[in-house]
């Protein structure tokens, strides 16, 4: 029996990785000579890199770069021949700074890793934009790619969130030439730079954005699109995906010769996921939690997309499974389980020895039961 495991991480529990290989053990408990091979996976948030660095031949980048807060913070990416992929979350991620001051944050650490990539020569590069915690519209990425940006007065604006209101004139004397170079963006947010679906009112109080300040910042992203699009010559702001990673997106795509993606499909392609469900018997998908919004464009969903293309059966388990997952049968699970076995408290239940364990012994069961109407 071959068997294709691809679960998405147990977001504060276990990685892709971690959970794939407790799920090999369960079902090698059951099938101890079933060829079972695990797919590291992710949808472009955190946690994109580690699997493909744990999924393909890609060779891990470790580099100094600066957290939202300009503090200095070691990160990675993965590079293979003249293609990079790079994650937002590893250098401005929400988790790597102990406080929110969101008009001070700046996305300037992320442009110091993709001029690491260009300096390696790439030609193309895949950027996932899940779990930043700027909202600076890019401004800080691009001058760390050699962009100037000036008030009226002539003066050059710092690095912060604070300068996208006062933006009259964009110098690219001296930016890196990045002309040559083919972007992808990895991110499954639809919503666009401005506005009440925007960045800032959707995304900006997670970030630290105050209720009284989100109409405050919203104007000054407005502002710097206004500029944006007189100096480039286009109108970005309200393509579906340019408010992702609080304007990141909006700026890859003024900047580069650029394309929004869902996640899932980018990395799915990455890590030549056809390749491996063609020649399996069963897919075994799942995360953290199942809900109505795992068919919105989240790993399983994506997983189980594809090997229902060919005609493969798709198993999959979560920590938590709501009631309303159930319109996941019709969208290609054609079972899932949660896992947890007993009453216990989030800590417990997060622990990453108890979730692998539970993980395990609940594939281990629904494997006992294929093997029983197998007649094995």
């Amino acid at each position: 029996m071959k068997i294709l495991v691809s679960i998405d991480s147990f977001k504060g529990s276990l990685s892709s990785l971690e959970a794939g290989l407790a799920t090999k053990e369960g079902i090698l408990e059951v099938y101890p000579n079933a060829n079972v091979k695990v797919l590291a996976i992710a949808d472009g948030g955190e946690g994109t890199v580690d699997a493909i660095l744990n999924s393909t031949d890609f060779r891990k980048i470790a580099i100094k770069t600066v957290n939202a807060n300009h503090d200095e913070v070691e990160a990675y990416y993965a590079l293979k021949d003249d293609k990079a992929v790079i994650e937002v979350a590893s250098s401005v991620g929400i988790t790597l700074v102990k406080e929110k001051k969101p008009f001070a944050f700046s996305s300037y650490g992320v442009g110091l890793m993709i001029k690491d990539a260009i300096n390696r020569n790439i030609k193309e590069l895949i950027i996932g934009l899940g779990g930043s915690v700027t909202n600076d519209a890019g401004l800080g990425m691009m001058q760390a790619l050699g962009y100037k940006f000036y008030d009226k007065n002539g003066k050059i604006l710092p690095s912060k969130t604070t300068s996208l209101a006062k933006v009259a004139k964009i110098d690219y004397q001296g930016a890196i030439d990045l002309g040559k170079i083919k972007v992808t963006i990895a991110s499954d947010v639809k919503n666009p730079l401005c506005g009440k679906n925007g960045a800032t009112f959707i995304f900006g109080q997670q970030k630290g954005v105050k209720l009284n300040e989100l109409d405050i910042l919203d104007n000054s992203l407005n502002h710097f699109a206004t500029i944006m699009n007189s100096f480039f010559g286009k109108d970005k702001k309200e393509i579906p995906g340019s408010g992702a990673a609080g304007g990141i997106g909006f700026a890859l795509l003024n900047i580069f010769d650029s394309v929004i993606r869902p996640g899932i499909d980018v990395i799915l392609e990455v890590n030549k996921f056809k390749d491996e469900v063609l020649n399996t018997d069963i897919v075994i998908t799942g995360e953290g939690r199942l809900d109505r919004q795992t068919a919105f464009g989240k790993a399983p969903f994506g997983i189980a997309s594809m090997a229902k293309k060919y005609k493969k059966p798709v198993i999959a388990f979560a920590g938590i499974v709501k009631e309303d997952a159930k319109c996941l049968n019709t969208q290609g699970i054609d079972a899932y389980f949660p896992i947890i076995q007993e009453l216990v408290s989030l800590t417990e239940a997060l622990d990453k020895k108890n979730a692998a364990s539970n993980l395990k012994n609940t594939v281990e069961q629904v494997f006992r039961i294929i093997k029983t109407f197998k007649g094995d």
